[in-house]
């Protein structure tokens, strides 16, 4: 598969999604789906979840029909389109979070993206990964082997990332536990406040070099893959429970740890003590 024309041609999915995102927000209600494990309460979804899902799987099989597909709203996904990829076996699999930061779209900030890569399957690593919010109408992807890019739209001419060199600090994200909180201390890490519930704008801040490092523990693999392709393709790195680069498979499943940086030093040290607890 051709990578670079795969991100290009999603661009536009991607615009779209924002478009109809933000001419649904503050007339769509809350609805609550069924948490998936006990570290979760509610699960925050909404109408415009589904319909930015729709617009990316269809353009997908526009331009690659014989790919595999997971959505974090996949259950909601009609019948009819599901049907599209059901008997498809593909060494990709297309990984999509229609809206990542619910909480923050429902509520009518600015902060919420539109999430998609490519898993390899065979390697279990991210290929590809793009980010998108609507109201800066900024996209982020990075591509394995040839960088990281950033563009205003889906019109927007795509400029290297080139983030600065970070400070040693980690941010505040939920299910930190007192051990963790301890260990940034002992390490000289400086605690940030979160300013999303968006992950995706949280792990950009490290993209951009704003962050040091973040560290989070059981989320789904479609909350830290993309971005942290993004992120490697910068020098970063993703770290595991083993201190081993991250491994993903393609129903995403929670992750015991994840410690993104784009300092290696940082995620080195971080791994270590947060391992050995």
């Amino acid at each position: 598969m051709d990578l670079w024309h795969f991100v290009d041609e999603m661009r536009l999915a991607l615009y779209q999604c924002g478009q109809i995102a933000l001419g649904l927000q503050g007339q769509v209600r809350l609805e609550e789906k069924i948490p998936d494990s006990a570290y979760q309460q509610s699960v925050a979804v909404s109408v415009t979840d589904r319909l930015c899902q729709e617009i990316i799987f269809l353009r997908a099989w526009e331009l690659a029909p014989e790919i595999e597909v997971y959505s974090e709203e996949m259950a909601a996904c009609p019948k009819k389109v599901r049907a599209l990829f059901e008997k498809n076996r593909h060494r990709c699999v297309l990984i999509v979070d229609p809206v990542d930061g619910t909480d923050d779209y429902l509520a009518g900030k600015e902060t919420f993206a539109h999430m998609v890569g490519l898993l390899d399957q065979q390697e279990g690593t991210m290929v590809c990964g793009m980010i998108y919010f609507p109201f800066s109408q900024k996209l982020y992807w990075g591509i394995r082997g040839m960088g990281a890019f950033s563009a205003r739209g889906f019109w927007g001419v795509p400029r290297p990332m080139r983030p600065q060199v970070p400070s040693k600090t980690v941010g505040e994200i939920k299910r930190l536990t007192s051990q963790d909180y301890e260990a940034f201390q002992s390490l000289g890490f400086k605690v940030v406040s979160q300013q999303s519930r968006s992950t995706a704008y949280e792990l950009m801040r490290v993209a951009r070099g704003e962050l040091g490092a973040l560290v989070m523990r059981q989320f789904h693999g479609h909350d830290t893959g993309i971005a942290g392709m993004i992120i490697r393709e910068l020098g970063g790195v993703e770290i595991g429970i083993d201190g081993q680069p991250i491994v993903y498979e393609k129903g995403m499943p929670r992750l015991p740890l994840v410690v993104l940086t784009l300092c290696p030093d940082y995620g080195e040290e971080l791994s270590r003590v947060l391992c050995a607890k």
